[in-house]
């Protein structure tokens, strides 16, 4: 749980594991974009990446996000041959409706999506398809609020 400020403390580097679903080739540029999530500079400059086969590491050099809680990764121009993708970084596990905080609204968000096959928020444990294994996922995380976004 994040502490009173809503920052999480750093006691590593952060690393971002992506796998393809082919062999990919590490380009002589970035692979990835890394920006904060209210804006700024793109930090992949901060990471080094390598590639083994189809999974894409990327492992922060430093502390540059300390401070920062919410980023977004995208896929840079140098990557190429795959699909265009974007995702969003420490989100709240469970919270399917976007409120801010995991709610029996959250199961309801959830349940009301039940067997679909899907890549949405809804699908908690990832596994494709959303079943009552994602409400007692969700559920695990009641009441928890997401850290806040920060912009230093």
């Amino acid at each position: 749980d994040p502490v009173a400020d809503g920052t999480l403390a750093k006691t590593r580097n952060n690393v971002i594991t992506l796998t393809f679903d082919a062999e990919i080739a590490l380009p002589a540029a970035s692979p990835l974009t890394i920006t904060p999530l209210c804006g700024g500079a793109d930090l992949a400059d901060q990471f080094t990446c390598a590639v083994d086969g189809a999974v894409l590491t990327a492992t922060e050099n430093g502390a540059v996000l300390t401070n920062q809680t919410w980023y977004t990764v995208a896929n840079a121009p140098a990557l190429s041959g795959v699909v265009d993708f974007s995702f969003d970084l420490c989100v709240l596990v469970g919270d399917a409706d976007g409120s801010g905080q995991v709610l029996p609204a959250d199961l309801s968000a959830i349940w009301a999506r039940k067997l679909q096959y899907t890549t949405s928020r809804h699908d908690i444990d990832g596994s494709g398809q959303i079943l009552p294994a994602d409400l007692s996922a969700a559920w695990a995380h009641k009441l928890k609020s997401k850290p806040a976004k920060t912009c230093d």
